[in-house]
């Protein structure tokens, strides 16, 4: 009895929302900022409000740091999240299609209105009432279809004393070098602060490029210093037994991935670079373009399994090579 209570009341408070919520186009388009993000038993942070709220586990931490780790932590995190969360947005353009920037991640592909579905009678369950909100919100939302992965993103409507927010759950947040699931909160911004944005992560990526160009050049420094220079020709190149049959493999195996994945229609290629030691051993795999559904993992994988090679040699010495492989494969639609 309790729980039908509790719905009766929330239903009777907050749905008269509903008619009020402008889905139009013009209320549609244009860019959102993340003003906010949950991250369900760590902390939730608003940047617009500032205010940064620790749950259970961070809590637990924090009351038992003995070393002021968790506090110094803590404190780095509060400093990085404005920052951070500054370079989030969602773009929603005039034709149909939408442009997802978060988390260092960029998602892209059409969108479509939706509005509130029928709700659950009022016999429903506290649980099933909760599940509800969380996948379709009160007011409806915008269902972002994403290309590469064709998994939608569900952007729910929620409106408040300022307007309307959208709220994205079952998103990731990185944290050190771990992922955390949560959920962001996005406000529409004017063009001028949308150009600022754009600006601001334009240039992060340059300077991010430039950080990874030098680490890079550092790190082929070292290794030439220790282990000798790394050749992209050679007189003869790294070769092992049956190379031809495995290729073939790889690329079996990458256009199953594919259609897994739910991959669309059109022609795949997944680049790979990875150095071949004088000893015939691989290291330093790397795909320098992700090309979605699963096939970064899946040649990566592959490549791990490859025997030891015969290594590549230049004036009948062993030398340490880089190699380069593209798998290419169509998908028609029909498979």
């Amino acid at each position: 009895m309790k729980h039908k209570f509790l719905i009766v009341l929330l239903l009777s408070f907050s749905f008269p929302a509903i008619s009020q919520l402008s889905l139009s186009p013009s209320a549609i388009e244009g860019t959102w900022q993340v003003i906010a993000v949950d991250v369900p038993t760590l902390f939730a942070y608003n940047k617009e409000l500032q205010t940064f709220t620790p749950y259970a586990t961070m809590e637990h931490a924090l009351n038992n740091d003995a070393t002021g780790e968790t506090k110094k932590a803590v404190a780095d995190l509060k400093k990085r999240l404005p920052l951070e969360l500054a370079k989030y947005y969602l773009e929603i353009n005039s034709n149909k299609s939408f442009l997802l920037n978060i988390n260092e991640k960029i998602k892209s592909g059409s969108y479509a209105a939706f509005t509130s579905p029928p709700v659950p009678n009022v016999d429903s369950d506290e649980e099933t009432f909760i599940q509800f909100v969380e996948t379709y919100g009160y007011n409806g939302g915008i269902k972002l279809d994403d290309e590469k992965s064709r998994t939608p993103i569900w952007a729910n409507a929620k409106t408040n004393s300022t307007g309307t927010l959208l709220v994205i759950t079952h998103q990731t947040i990185s944290l050190g070098a771990t992922d955390f699931p949560c959920s962001y909160t996005l406000k529409k911004i004017s063009k001028e602060e949308a150009d600022a944005i754009k600006e601001k992560v334009r240039k992060a990526e340059e300077d991010k490029k430039k950080i990874e160009k030098e680490k890079a050049e550092q790190k082929e420094k070292a290794d030439e210093e220790k282990n000798g220079k790394l050749y992209t020709a050679a007189d003869k190149e790294p070769y092992y037994s049956g190379e031809r049959e495995t290729i073939l493999k790889i690329s079996e195996r990458l256009y199953n991935t594919a259609i897994d994945y739910g991959a669309a229609s059109g022609k795949y290629t997944v680049t790979i670079l990875y150095t071949v030691n004088k000893d015939g051993t691989i290291t330093d795999i790397t795909v320098p373009t992700d090309p979605g559904s699963g096939l970064k993992d899946a040649v990566i994988q592959q490549i791990k399994r490859l025997p030891v090679m015969s290594p590549a040699e230049v004036n009948g010495q062993k030398v340490r090579f880089r190699v380069k492989k593209e798998f290419k494969f169509t998908l028609t639609g029909d498979e």
